[in-house]
């Protein structure tokens, strides 16, 4: 469950659901933060100095040297 949005005045809730027939089909499908919220998933910790240097990298290099930079950063962050 989730998306949910009140409507003014109350007594009525709107929202979404999604239903599997298996866990491992959920897993297949749903992005991770919803896997995180349910408890099927773990959370990704990224330290907030590299997000503040990749950020960084991000400002001082131009074209697509940029791209390239950004996706070695990433790489190196996952390994």
């Amino acid at each position: 469950m989730y998306g949910f949005r009140v409507a003014y005045g109350g007594g009525k809730s709107t929202g979404f659901g999604s239903a599997y027939d298996s866990v491992e089909e959920a897993k297949k499908v749903e992005p991770t933060h919803r896997l995180v919220r349910s408890g099927l998933g773990e959370k990704r910790n990224k330290a907030r100095a590299a997000f503040k240097e990749l950020k960084k990298k991000k400002r001082t290099t131009w074209g697509t040297g940029r791209r390239a930079q950004m996706h070695k950063k990433k790489r190196a962050d996952r390994e």
